[in-house]
């Protein structure tokens, strides 16, 4: 079971990707899409919409300045999470992977907090550092005009965009041995799609821009109920199953 803010719900056994899924497995993806000619022109426009960010009420400046951050189509960053897609665009993406879809909230929870140790943290206790995520740090922050960030911690994750994926938390070649199956990124990076509960959908575990500790917090949830279609450079997922 996972306790979140007092609502207690059972969690059943699951799968979940140890990492956020990469630009190379979203184009497998369209690729298979355009086999099927009554798929090809939806895959063509998500080639499209994946170089762009979609917000509404924003300057075209703006847009093009984040859109720098889409990973897709850019050289070098295969291996980066795919961002700049929308929820539904993540959900046809786990479920084209057959048996897969998008974690709930509670299971995306109970993987972050370690099942029943209740981590505050994805790593643990101790806080934020360059070594344990990629978020918004005194070295590396993307600032951008008209808002100004003040960093997370002192240190510098080497990374003013997005890393690849499995780069954090960070750990020696002893430890990978130890847990070689340990989740990474679950807290910065990008912000993670959850499938939607009710009227309710949201994201999980905080992005590269992120300046507040506390957004990357096990237990917090940022709610986008209101921006559906919204495509975000900060935004991307991973896919959980049923054990087989």
């Amino acid at each position: 079971m996972v306790d979140v803010y007092g609502s207690t719900r059972v969690v059943e056994s699951f799968c979940l990707d140890i990492t956020e899924v990469t630009v190379a497995a979203f184009e497998l993806y369209l690729t298979d899409l355009e086999t099927n000619p009554d798929t090809r022109p939806s895959a063509k426009q998500l080639r499209t919409d994946a170089k762009t960010i979609l917000f509404t009420n924003t300057s075209d400046d703006y847009l093009r300045e984040l859109s720098k951050n889409c990973n897709f189509g850019k050289d070098g960053r295969t291996q980066h999470p795919i961002n700049c897609v929308t929820l539904q665009t993540a959900g046809r993406f786990c479920n084209w992977r057959k048996g897969t879809r998008l974690p709930t909230r509670w299971e995306w929870e109970w993987a972050a907090r370690g099942g029943s140790t209740e981590k505050a943290y994805p790593w643990g206790p101790e806080p934020p550092s360059e070594e344990r995520l990629n978020a918004c740090d005194k070295g590396s922050c993307q600032q951008l005009p008209g808002y100004p960030r003040t960093p997370m911690h002192s240190g510098n994750d080497g990374y003013a965009a997005t890393a690849p994926v499995g780069e954090f938390p960070k750990t020696d070649r002893a430890e990978k041995s130890r847990k070689p199956k340990e989740f990474k990124d679950l807290a910065g990076n990008v912000w993670e799609f959850v499938s939607c509960e009710g009227s309710g959908c949201a994201l999980k575990g905080g992005s590269f821009r992120t300046v507040d500790a506390a957004w990357i917090l096990t237990r917090n949830t940022n709610d986008i109920s209101g921006r559906l279609d919204a495509r975000s450079d900060e935004a991307g997922f991973r896919c959980a199953a049923k054990p087989q």
